[in-house]
């Protein structure tokens, strides 16, 4: 072969390893879980932050975030949060717009939450709606689902 049908070839394999190189995409990262987004309506004035919290089990459901299987603290001005790659479950999603910021529920003498309290599947709790029930608050999660909680002033 002549020097000039060497280069030719030479470069003719170059450029087609560079469109093989070029070709090569990352694999995306597969995802095990699934997302549950939670967005807060009905929150009460403009004071403090929502505690977001994911419960698995009862334990210290309502009220105690230090229990919670996930807990995240967002600001009042965007109300959503994603729990990102759970595992298909049961959950209970409880937030409460914690007003004075100190992380936790403030509560009166005989127990009721004093800031504007959610959770999921329930309308109502307190004098109007009886007391939080862990197992009607579970959501199914077995792809990825949005829920919304609805904040409630439980002594109203």
């Amino acid at each position: 072969m002549s020097h000039s049908r060497t280069t030719l070839w030479a470069l003719a394999l170059f450029a087609i390893g560079s469109l093989n190189m070029s070709l090569a995409v990352e694999a995306p990262r597969k995802q095990t879980g699934f997302d549950l987004k939670v967005t807060v309506t009905d929150i009460k004035g403009d004071e403090g932050e929502l505690i977001i919290s994911l419960f698995s089990k009862p334990d210290g459901f309502p009220v105690d975030s230090k229990k919670a299987l996930k807990s995240q603290t967002v600001e009042l001005g965007d109300p959503e949060y994603t729990f990102s790659d759970l595992p298909k479950g049961k959950y209970v999603i409880v937030v409460v717009q914690d007003r004075n910021k100190n992380g936790k529920v403030d509560r009166s003498a005989i127990g009721f939450p004093l800031e504007p309290i959610g959770l999921s599947n329930h309308r109502e709790i307190g004098p109007k709606g009886g007391p939080p029930d862990f197992n009607k608050a579970k959501v199914d999660v077995d792809q990825d689902t949005a829920v919304e909680i609805n904040l409630i002033e439980v002594g109203k």
